[in-house]
């Protein structure tokens, strides 16, 4: 008996054994577990903190309810201004800055935004078609703090030389997104605030006219040629009296690196001559007829010019990722 007990105490210690390497080698593995766990988390925030940057996309915000003042706007376009024939547009065509180089146009692929923010502010911009249902146009056409954030309710008219008589080529907006840039600094002071000023909208159906616009980002070059084409609006700066109906086309110069503005992170230019309703009319070359900015902004302090954000790809501090606006909506 007392052999047999031995025995018993012997095997009991060598389980007891076994059963503490086995504990230990768990743990081993729970704490490689952990530590692999805690490494991928910490790898995907690292990869999302690259991929994030003033140039990119920021959150992207859905279309509201219409109300039945939205939908009297989305089908008579020209009830947006309850326009009369003596408003329509009179007077030379001039820009802000007194060049007299707009003329009307009918580019299939321009389009006029209306505009409705949350608490209540009307606006009206520009923008151009960049794929089948989406459009491109500035930030601050689709985002203002001071107005509500985001806008509620957008419609897009667009290959009309009178945008006031659109109907088929109206269409809803149903999802829209600006830049990082633009949502934390759109509201300060800086003129730096217009270089990240780019959105893309995505409409409820393939655009009737796919006048599609190509893209590419800027590079400065000694002295460009461009041409921006939008609907104008009477601004009381030294602009016509436009209304945002008839479309019109400005051409003029940029001359680099002069052209960026005491380290803003825009273009701008006096000779190539727009107002506003033009804010979000793509800046095209005229030598490789692609669109390289986004008419953003006139008359910064007391120096008379147009200011353009250009496009970069990838992340950055300054400019506008197109690409990554376009992704953000798919």
């Amino acid at each position: 008996m007392p052999t047999g007990r031995a025995r018993s105490a012997s095997t009991s210690g060598k389980w007891t054994l076994q059963s503490v390497a086995m504990v230990q080698t768990r743990l081993l593995q729970i704490a490689g577990w952990t530590c692999w766990f805690w490494w991928a988390v910490a790898d995907a925030a690292a990869e999302g903190a690259r991929n994030r940057a003033p140039n990119r996309a920021a959150q992207v915000a859905t279309a509201e309810p219409e109300t039945p003042r939205d939908a009297t706007w989305a089908q008579i376009p020209n009830a947006w201004y309850e326009l009369t024939p003596e408003d329509l547009d009179v007077g030379e065509d001039r820009g802000v800055c007194g060049i007299n180089s707009l003329t009307v146009s009918s580019e299939a692929s321009a389009c006029r935004l209306r505009i409705a923010f949350p608490e209540g502010r009307r606006a009206v911009c520009s923008g151009w078609i960049i794929g089948r249902d989406t459009v491109g146009t500035a930030g601050h056409c689709i985002y203002n703090k001071g107005a509500g954030g985001y806008a509620r309710q957008i419609y897009v008219d667009c290959g009309q030389e009178d945008a006031c008589e659109a109907s088929d080529d109206t269409y809803n907006a149903v999802k829209w997104v600006t830049t990082e840039g633009w949502i934390e600094n759109g509201h300060a002071e800086e003129c730096s605030r217009f270089s990240n000023d780019g959105a893309v909208i995505k409409v409820d159906r393939a655009f009737r006219r796919r006048d599609v616009l190509t893209v590419e980002p800027y590079t400065c070059e000694r002295n460009m040629d461009f041409t921006v084409t939008g609907y104008p609006g009477s601004t009381g700066q030294g602009c016509s009296s436009y209304t945002s109906c008839v479309q019109k086309t400005a051409s003029g110069s940029i001359v680099c690196p002069s052209s960026m503005l005491n380290g803003c992170g825009v273009l701008s230019s006096s000779t190539l001559d727009g107002c506003a309703g033009m804010s979000g009319s793509a800046l095209i070359s005229s030598s490789s007829n692609k669109v390289v900015g986004i008419y953003a902004a006139q008359r910064m302090g007391f120096i008379c010019a147009n200011y353009y954000a250009f496009l970069t790809e990838g992340p950055s501090e300054e400019g506008v990722d197109i690409w990554d606006l376009q992704d953000a909506l798919e």
